[in-house]
């Protein structure tokens, strides 16, 4: 069952970076940055619409403690739990802008919008069996 939950976990943090690198915009800044020279910081929006209680908030709070940890403080992660940013067709539309960073998003939602991603849902369900 632990083999289970990282398998789930991981699966999690890889849909949350490609979302991220599908949303970032090309050449656009979409964080916020402070500070100057090679000390500067960022802050990450992260948002999906599950309750604080469920576990895709422990692990968006395990990705945020894990980014800080690693990046020595420069990254911070703020979470938005329970739709506080919409749905999750509003939280694509945010991650297309750039207003937003990291989004968890169901599978309902994205196999309804693309054959490609049904295939790698599929493929990565197969995967934790």
């Amino acid at each position: 069952m632990n083999i289970y939950k990282s398998r789930i976990f991981i699966v999690m943090v890889m849909a949350a970076l490609l979302l991220a690198a599908c949303g970032s915009g090309g050449d656009k800044e979409s964080t916020k940055a402070s500070g100057g020279g090679a000390e500067q910081t960022y802050e990450l929006k992260l948002g999906h619409i599950a309750p604080p209680d469920h576990i895709w908030n422990k692990a968006a709070e395990k990705l945020g403690e894990e980014l800080e940890k690693r990046s020595n403080g420069r990254m911070k992660v703020d979470l938005y739990p329970g739709g506080q940013l919409g749905s999750d067709s509003d939280m694509v539309q945010q991650l297309e802008t750039g207003s937003l960073d990291i989004a968890f998003i169901t599978n309902a939602f994205l196999t309804s919008k693309s054959d490609a991603l049904k295939r790698m849902v599929c493929t990565l369900f197969i995967w934790l069996l």
